[in-house]
Formats: C-alpha cells, structure tokens, sequence
C-alpha cells in the first residue's frame, strides 16, 4: 500500500505528524503507511472490546470487532490508506471509552484524543458533543462540572502544543490561510452546483448503503428495548447515534463525498452493528437454551456479524483486491510491475509512474530536485528525489482562488534550486480538485511566468516520456 497521496496535501498538522515515521520509511518501503493503518485498526479492536465489555456488553465487542474489520479491509480502496478519518478511529474509540468512567484524568484523556481528531480534520470538533450522555450520566451538577473541565484541559493541551510549535515557526497566519482561507472555496465551489453535489451523494451514498445494509439493519436492533440495557450502556448507545448522525452532516456539509469520506461513519457503525447483534443473541438465548450461555453468546454474535459482512455488498467493495495484491506483493507471488499496475488514478497505473520517475532520476544529477507539475507526488518517492521548495503539486498554485504570494514563493524557490526535470502529467481532469477544467498541461496556461521559463529553460524528451507524464530536461 502506498501512503495517501495526501501526505502532500493541504491538511491540518495532524495528518503530517501522523505521516511523520511512514513518511520517512517510504524511501525504504512504500508499505509504510498500510502498516500504519493496520496499527490504527488494531488499536480500534482492542478498544472496541474494551468498551463493550465495561458497558456490560460482551457479546457486542467481537461482533464489532468483526463489523469495523470488514468495513476497514472490503469498504475502502488503497486511496483511503492513511486518511484521517481512519487513523481518527481508534482515538474516537478511546474518547469514548475515557468519558464511560467518572474519572477526572479519563475525561482529560478523552478530550485530548477529540483534540487529536480535529487536528487530523478540523470538521471533527462537532464530536466533542459525543460526550454529552456520558456528561448526564455521572453524579450531579458539581462533578459534571469538573469532568466537562477536565475534558477541556485535556482538549487543549494538544492544540496548545501545535500552536505553541507553529507560533515559534511564524507559521500560524500560514497555517490559518492553508487550512482556512485556500480549502473552504472547494466546500463553497461544491455547493454552488447543488444538483451535481445531489447526484455525487446519490452515487456515493447509495454504494456505501448498499455495502453496510445489513450493519444498519443491526444497529437498529441495538435500538430495541433500550430501557433493558445498563443505564451506562444506555448512554453509550445514545453517544453511538448521535456521532451517527453528526458523521453524517459532516460528509453531507463538505459538499464532495468522496468515497473515503464515509470512513466517519465506521466507529459509530460498528458499534451499533454491534450492540444490536449483541441484543439479538441475547434475546435468542432466552428462546433456546443451546444459546444461553455467555461463551456460545459471543461466538454466535461474532458469527452473525460476519454474515452481515457477506451478505451485504462488502465483499463486492474495492478494498480487499488491494489487500490481497499487497499480501501476495509481500509473499513474492506478484512482481512489483504487476503490484503497481493495479493502482490508477485518472487512466495512469502507477507502474508508468515508477518507471518515469525511474528514468528521469537515471537522466539527472542525483544531487538535483525533480519537479512532478501535477498531483502524483508518489513520484518523488520512486525518483528518490527532493523537490524545490514546498509545493510538491500545482493545485495551490493555479486555482482561481489561489494566493499570488505562493506563485511568487514557488517561483523564488525554483530560482534558488531549479529542477533538473520537470514532469508534466497529461489526462487528469478533475475540476473538483483544481476548480477549473483541462489536466494539468493545459492548465500550464494559469501559470504564465512558470509556463515561459519551463518553454525557456527547458527541452521536452520524448525518450524519457510516456503516454501520461511529458518530461522536461533543464538545459545545460
């Protein structure tokens, strides 16, 4: 698996500390980031039944343990590797199980995972209302008070530190405007076509339904007879649906609904997939002695939950092809060609990339940046190259709404270190991306002083070139 092409995107700090150990193990081995995010599933796991077991819920850990496992390895592609939604899971899945004791340090615990969340997307803030059952649920109005305190110092701490580390860097107004003022134009763009974003959550939406039904189905169970579970379980479930509904708003307000949007809902999911298998099982026991004990419980609530994996559209989902071919990459049993041509993006498998960024690497001083005028920045990782400045993609640099202050800082930083190469990608039209249509050749066009010194100062190669990257050689 490779890291998610936006290691190099526009994002809160977060996700670039996050990155931080696969990133630097990409060099060595591009599967950095898919053991990364097996790490974060595993963590999910544990806290999942964890959880259930102090809500008094045992049967309903493994069969959530087995919904989230089936949504994380059949629901997403390799492009959600590595997204913040699904290394924001397990620090949910802690959050909750922080707020479920009345503990000061737990509620402090708590708040700092939410915290760690929003700094992996700032649209997470809305979940710290997460925690209102649980507020409700412990003592009375004075240690309500001192657990929702804690929960905000626990909170703060994280944002403190960024902030604290961008303010010493002179970055905050940089971050700000990063963060802030160049990303919510795509939100406002999304939304200016309201039929288009319709049609986009209808596709999406109806995939991610079609594959989960029979988990929805189950966690409407979880809703049966709620008055018959503990009074803490009680509030859990009621945690577990309202961050269902507050994940939902919060992929319907982005206005994109990309695929990998909907990771949000698995943690909620799972968990109601789960108590309603749970309950089920339970009521089954009554009915059929074969089933009451506590043991065959768990095996028939895990067993059930794997049926509901099968018999919804997950097993038809892209995610465990890209699962198996990294399996048989590791194993030896497909060549790194045929591991790389399964992963396209906009008609390109990235078996073209690799062999590109191979051969341009070869063409050039190895002591000299490559520039990739696109959004394939996996490039640099097969080039083994740096590249000039800090805008390794052009989307921040030719958009409608993008600063002239970045176009003059690229231009510096090119001056200062100028690219041996300059690989031009052809064929990727995505206007929800650069707000404006063409690929990015043409969108050269928008970037006038960069499009005269790449006409000036350097000489096309078609010996290096291939049918979606045109490489472009310095002249000496």
């Amino acid at each position: 698996m490779f890291p998610y092409t936006g290691y190099w995107d526009i994002k809160p700090p977060g996700i670039y500390l996050a990155h931080t150990l696969s990133g630097a193990l990409s060099h060595v081995w591009p599967g950095a980031a898919g053991l990364m995010d097996l790490a974060a599933l595993a963590a999910a796991i544990l806290v999942t039944l964890r959880l259930m077991r102090l809500w008094g819920l045992a049967a309903a850990g493994p069969a959530a343990a087995v919904a989230l496992t089936g949504l994380w390895t059949l629901a997403g592609d390799w492009w959600d590797v590595g997204q913040a939604e699904r290394l924001a899971v397990p620090l949910f899945l802690l959050a909750l199980l922080g707020a479920s004791r009345p503990q000061r340090r737990r509620w402090a615990a708590a708040g700092a995972c939410l915290a760690m969340m929003v700094l992996l997307k700032t649209s997470f803030l809305p979940w710290a209302l997460c925690l209102l059952p649980f507020l409700l649920h412990h003592g009375n109005g004075t240690s309500r008070r001192r657990l929702g305190t804690a929960a905000a110092a626990g909170f703060a701490v994280p944002v403190a530190a960024v902030f604290i580390a961008l303010l010493a860097a002179g970055a905050v107004g940089e971050a700000y405007g990063a963060t802030i003022g160049f990303t919510g134009p795509y939100t406002r763009m999304a939304w200016q076509r309201p039929m288009l974003v319709l049609r986009t959550l209808q596709v999406t939406g109806l995939a991610f339904l079609a594959a989960t039904w029979p988990l929805w189905l189950l966690a409407l169970a979880g809703c049966w007879r709620p008055g018959s579970l503990s009074r803490l379980a009680r509030r859990g479930l009621a945690a577990v649906l309202m961050t269902l509904v507050i994940a939902t708003a919060m992929v319907i307000a982005q206005g994109k609904f990309f695929p990998y949007h909907w990771v949000a809902l698995w943690p909620p999911l799972a968990l109601a997939a789960g108590m309603g298998t749970a309950r089920l099982v339970e009521w089954a026991g009554g009915r059929w002695p074969a089933l009451a004990s506590p043991s065959r419980q768990v095996m028939a609530a895990a067993l059930l939950a794997t049926l509901a994996i099968a018999g919804g559209a997950l097993t038809l989902a892209p995610g465990w092809p890209s699962w198996q071919a990294a399996i048989q990459y590791a194993a030896g049993a497909r060549s790194r060609e045929a591991y790389l041509a399964g992963f396209r993006v906009q008609g390109m498998a990235y078996d073209e990339l690799q062999r590109t960024a191979t051969a341009v690497a070869a063409a050039t001083p190895a002591d000299e940046p490559l520039l990739l005028w696109g959004f394939e920045p996996a490039f640099y990782l097969y080039a083994r190259r740096d590249f000039p400045g800090r805008f390794p993609f052009a989307y921040p640099l030719i958009t409608p709404w993008a600063p002239d202050a970045w176009r003059q800082e690229f231009l510096s930083a090119f001056e200062a270190a100028p690219a041996a190469a300059v690989v031009v990608r052809r064929g990727d039209p995505i206007p929800w991306v650069a707000g404006v249509g063409g690929d990015a050749a043409a969108r050269l066009e928008r970037f006038p002083a960069f499009r005269q010194r790449l006409q000036t100062d350097y000489v096309p190669r078609p010996d290096l070139s291939s049918p979606h990257l045109q490489v472009w050689l310095r002249r000496r």
